[in-house]
């Protein structure tokens, strides 16, 4: 079976079972391209076949895959708004800025986020798509680097980095006799 035949026999179910239907498309997705993939690793020798894994062991994680439905707002310096689907309006921390309002464009935007929950409680990690420029070429000539242990740094152009020698102790002498 390929991925477009499993990908119409979930729409079907989706349309055959309520519980299905409550499912956001994307998610049940997401569930198939991973299922698939691990069958494709197994298949190729890379990985063991897919198993069940136990609610108990496994991390649970909520995967939400658009972006474009979270509407995550400020609210304040340190907490923000998300809406999450199926679950609604949520606070979250805010912790590392985001593309978000006047900041986002189509180069810098949030794609989508991952709800996970650990011993600490319930986190949401967002993706992030963001354009980085080209490092500049650096306008000295090319030094080449050799890692050592007697010598820590040893460039190809003859300068050596030696470990900084710490200062020794200090003899201690004592103040008064005693006798």
């Amino acid at each position: 079976m390929s991925l477009k035949d499993a990908d119409a026999a979930i729409r079907q179910a989706r349309m055959d079972i309520d519980f299905l239907a409550a499912l956001p498309a994307q998610a049940a997705q997401a569930v198939l391209k991973t299922y698939y993939r691990a069958w494709q690793n197994c298949w190729a020798g890379r990985a063991d076949e897919p198993t069940f894994k136990s609610r108990l062991w496994a991390v649970m994680s909520v995967d939400v895959p658009q972006g474009r439905d979270l509407n995550i707002t400020r609210v304040y310096r340190r907490w923000g708004m998300v809406n999450l689907p199926k679950i609604g309006r949520v606070r979250f921390r805010w912790t590392k800025d985001l593309p978000v309002g006047k900041r986002a464009s189509a180069e810098n935007r949030v794609t989508g986020a991952r709800l996970v929950k650990d011993a600490l409680g319930w986190h949401i990690a967002f993706r992030v798509q963001s354009l980085e420029s080209a490092p500049q070429a650096h306008p000295g000539p090319e030094v080449g680097i050799d890692v050592g242990v007697a010598v820590p740094l040893a460039l190809s152009d003859g300068n050596h980095q030696h470990h900084a020698v710490p200062p020794g102790p200090r003899a201690v002498r004592p103040t008064g006799t005693s006798g």
